[in-house]
């Protein structure tokens, strides 16, 4: 995976000022939405998404660039009615069922749904000063989109992002249509 990290991309485009498109959005959270699924559908919940663990295939521009799904090592066997305990994850994109240490593989929905909030905006929707503060809002799971930078991005994108970061039961799943 010679194109590197998503993340890396995403300081660019922040320091560009220059966020990514809905589209070329949703063309990325589609390839990894599909590696998710796959995993989901083999009983697999990888439970540290974030663009650190994200790579473009090759070099150069993001177009038509394939995405790979890294580091699997808090990954976890997943079975239908069983529910995960371990508290695993990188502060901005935990759950807070995994902060509670009872959740489900759509932990990994609730990440995607921060990366896909980061990727439109270039901020995490829960911020804060260290890791306990960070936790505190991702537990309220109340976020926002303000006007300066959300004021461009059609409501289906918002309302997405809220059917990601939301309580577990209501979440979608990563093969919803």
């Amino acid at each position: 995976c010679k194109g590197g990290e998503i993340f890396d991309r995403i300081i660019q485009h922040i320091e560009s000022k220059n966020m990514y498109s809905e589209k070329d959005a949703a063309e990325m959270l589609k390839q990894v939405i599909s590696a998710v699924e796959y995993c989901h559908n083999n009983g697999i919940c990888h439970r540290d998404l974030k663009p650190q663990n994200l790579l473009y295939l090759n070099p150069g521009s993001e177009k038509d660039n394939p995405i790979k799904v890294i580091d699997f090592g808090l990954s976890q066997n997943i079975s239908p009615n069983k529910k995960l305990e371990t508290k695993v994850g990188t502060a901005y994109y935990v759950s807070p069922e995994i902060l509670k240490g009872d959740y489900t593989e759509k932990c990994d929905i609730w990440s995607l749904g921060v990366i896909l909030y980061i990727l439109l905006s270039g901020d995490p929707p829960f911020n804060g000063p260290n890791d306990s503060a960070i936790y505190q809002k991702i537990s309220q799971m109340k976020f926002s989109f303000p006007e300066k930078k959300w004021s461009k991005i059609s409501n289906y994108a918002k309302d997405l992002i809220c059917h990601m970061l939301c309580p577990e039961k209501e979440r979608y799943t990563a093969r919803q249509d």
